[in-house]
């Protein structure tokens, strides 16, 4: 894969099949970081766990039938993921209790990304972007 100024943002649709699908998309994410330059294991390690929570938090607090993942290099040079569904519903960090076994993926977005946001789109549903604490070289 390769990534440059003049190609289309790199984007996958994740849809509710299983596991699988979310597994593909942190290979797809693999992918574009490393084509981007990102090779540092621990950072792309931490890369696919993002995703895996906003992924997961999409399909299973929403009734979309699919997402887009859509990974981009910001202004900033960070890599930015998002992931767009067909619901309005704002995405909120629960408080953490020590009795609960779920609820803990915004937490560990917010925790382990460079900053982390929403957008409603136009139309309906929204956005959910991570930017990741790394620079492309």
């Amino acid at each position: 894969m390769q990534i440059t100024p003049d190609c289309p943002t790199p984007e996958l649709v994740i849809g509710r099949e299983g596991l699988e699908e979310v597994r593909g998309a942190r290979d797809f994410l693999s992918e574009v970081l490393n084509a981007i330059g990102i090779d540092d294991l621990d950072a792309v390690y931490v890369a696919k766990t993002i995703v895996t929570e906003l992924i997961t938090n999409a399909l299973k607090h929403t009734q979309t039938a699919s997402v887009l993942l859509r990974v981009y290099v910001g202004e900033d040079g960070r890599p930015v993921v998002e992931v767009e569904d067909d619901s309005d519903a704002r995405p909120e960090v629960r408080p953490l209790t020590l009795d609960e076994f779920t609820g803990r993926g915004l937490a560990l977005v917010a925790g382990m990304a460079a900053c982390w946001g929403w957008a409603l789109r136009e139309g309906g549903g929204k956005v959910v972007w991570a930017a990741l604490d790394v620079v492309v070289p």
